[in-house]
């Protein structure tokens, strides 16, 4: 694969069509034949180069915030679809400054405890604004994506999830992507 710079980079995930491969016949047909998930039948993805891309001055950058907690706004989204052992591949737009209060959590593949507890752990809104006000960041969305971590098929994660994702930064017109993983 080359990038724009006509360097040879790395595929995002190596061997992707065998990976694929083995997880439908594997992992998911076993999913699908017993209704409860195989760990042992599921394939990590194990690379051994990692992409790379451009510099960038965060200073002159807008970021874009994903975080895949799994929160959602309670009183007008849909909730994540936790209960689908083949993952929940949708995303929730929701406005920078929502309170923590008028989320909720559909996502139950992690503890909740620590961030009901500190929502900063995995929504560091403060530590970004301190960024902002120090000038290390240039300016924030005014929205932030909020997705459901548990997603076993990453082949689906790229090339739908992430080009969801790579939409909404180009029409946000962002720069710079922080993904805080649940």
């Amino acid at each position: 694969m080359e990038n724009e710079n006509n360097i040879d980079q790395p595929e995002v995930i190596e061997g992707e069509q065998q990976w694929e491969q083995d997880f439908n016949k594997k992992f998911a047909k076993g999913l699908e034949a017993t209704g409860k998930p195989d760990w042992k039948q599921y394939q990590y993805t194990r690379n051994r180069f990692s992409p790379k891309g451009r510099a960038l001055d965060l200073s002159k950058s807008k970021l874009l915030f994903v975080s895949t907690a799994g929160t959602y706004l309670k009183d007008s989204q849909e909730p994540f679809d936790n209960t689908n052992m083949l993952g929940d591949y949708s995303l929730r737009r929701i406005p920078v400054g929502t309170p923590f209060e008028d989320m909720a959590i559909a996502h139950d593949h992690y503890d909740h405890q620590f961030i009901k507890a500190d929502p900063v752990v995995l929504l560091p809104f403060e530590s970004i604004a301190e960024m902002l006000s120090e000038g290390k960041l240039g300016s924030m969305a005014a929205e932030w994506i909020s997705i459901s971590g548990f997603q076993p098929n990453i082949v689906k994660v790229k090339r739908e999830l992430s080009a969801d994702i790579v939409k909404i930064a180009q029409e946000l017109e962002v720069q710079a992507v922080l993904l805080v993983p649940a």
